[in-house]
């Protein structure tokens, strides 16, 4: 294909489940070409005169594809593993990508700046991550800072603009006197004053007195706040700030970053991201994906209250695993690669990985919660392998409950979204 010519569907061959392809009784030279994913997507393209014979050398050339059957009973699909020259096949659960670097990250994008191969973008990004030195860039597009159809113009004329807010929210907040002034700290800049000089001191950017970039933080948690009435400021929101302003270490940057992230955050009695319904899902997939676990909680009365999750769901492992594996784990859950819900799946692979104690040890709910808040750090790359195999095997499941549905991502480049059957 020509380099000036845009593919009209691009897919990577470890997600095919089946291929078929169906002629046309009346001429045997036309017909169709169906893909099947491994999440029971279909493709569909038709082929005229002369289509059939290009198909043929294509699949005459294919000997680096191996298909394999797979002896798990729990996946019980047959599906296809791509191999190197050397006969290594590649790992179908976890795709081998390589990270966004500068050199992947300019592949992706248009002549006039748009970024149009968002689904490679999201797949690399998923299992693969993203140099240090290029998150300040490709953060902005995950958090939202910039719209991925975007151009260079407009995206130059978008930080002007934000730029522009950004300093009226703050003179906003300057200006505020009197009984206004007085309820605002009062209920939000003493609790952020408290926090700020607590938050990831260890850390270089943040560590010594009279540290500037302590009081950047301290100055966008009060303009958030400001502008955001109705979501104040929570305790703990400085740490999913902290390590945004690191990387962006511009604090207009950094503050519109942190819209985006709050978006895509849980936090209590905000009407966007209610606990319960994240906590309800999480039951569910437990319910689904950990059966043996979810006995074990429902043996409490207690139990389901799954309180040992709260803070996983809140701050997204942030203090779980260390700062570059806590980066690693974000972005991979804000490129929303299949499902909008892979925090569920970090929840339920922290479980899986950690969890054996609890049932062997038959642990109460309150003993479960010091079981987890006792491990001083969990293995991040850990739970993302893990995390991913688990949304895999999610995936691949033939039936899957109701309550379910809302992880199910929608169908993207596919002309059907997943298909599983559905029961309540």
């Amino acid at each position: 294909m020509e380099n000036d010519i845009k593919p009209i569907f691009e897919m990577d061959t470890r997600s095919i489940k089946a291929i078929k392809i169906f002629l046309d009784t009346d001429t045997l030279y036309s017909g169709r070409l169906v893909l099947k994913s491994i999440q029971n997507q279909y493709k569909v393209f038709h082929f005229q005169h002369g289509g059939l014979d290009r198909l043929c050398k294509v699949f005459d050339v294919w000997h680096s594809c191996v298909t394999l059957l797979s002896s798990s009973p729990e996946l019980n699909t047959r599906h296809y593993d791509i191999c190197t020259p050397n006969g290594e096949a590649i790992n179908l659960q976890i795709p081998r990508r390589d990270k966004v670097d500068s050199q992947v990250w300019r592949n992706l994008f248009d002549g006039q700046g748009r970024l149009v191969k968002k689904t490679q973008f999201k797949e690399a990004v998923f299992f693969a991550g993203i140099v240090e030195e290029m998150r300040k860039e490709v953060w902005k597009f995950l958090l939202e800072y910039y719209p991925y159809d975007s151009t260079f113009e407009q995206r130059q004329e978008l930080k002007l603009q934000r730029t522009k807010i950004y300093k009226s929210i703050n003179d906003k907040r300057q200006g505020i006197s009197g009984e206004e002034q007085k309820t605002f700290y009062r209920k939000v800049e003493c609790i952020v004053d408290k926090d700020v000089v607590r938050t990831d001191r260890s850390s270089q950017y943040y560590a010594g007195a009279d540290n500037p970039h302590v009081q950047t933080l301290r100055r966008i948690l009060l303009n958030y706040a400001i502008d955001n009435p109705v979501v104040g400021y929570t305790q703990g929101m400085s740490d999913l700030l902290a390590p945004l302003l690191v990387i962006m270490d511009n604090e207009i940057d950094a503050y519109w970053c942190f819209i985006g992230l709050m978006e895509k955050s849980v936090f209590l009695n905000t009407p966007q991201n209610d606990m319960e319904e994240q906590l309800g899902l999480l039951r569910e997939l437990l319910r689904t994906m950990l059966p043996h676990f979810y006995a074990h909680c429902m043996k409490f009365l207690n139990g389901m209250e799954l309180l040992f999750c709260h803070r996983w769901l809140l701050l997204c492992f942030r203090r779980e695993v260390g700062e570059y594996q806590a980066q690693r784990i974000w972005e991979a859950a804000w490129s929303q690669h299949h499902t909008s819900y892979f925090h569920l799946f970090l929840c339920a692979a922290a479980i899986s990985v950690y969890g054996d104690t609890v049932i062997e040890k038959d642990l109460s709910p309150d003993l479960t919660l010091l079981h987890f808040t006792s491990i001083q750090e969990m293995d991040g790359n850990l739970l993302l392998r893990r995390a991913h195999e688990l949304l895999y095997d999610f995936l691949v499941q033939d039936i899957i409950p109701c309550t379910l549905m809302k992880i199910l991502s929608d169908s993207g480049e596919w002309d059907s979204p997943p298909t599983p059957t559905i029961y309540c």
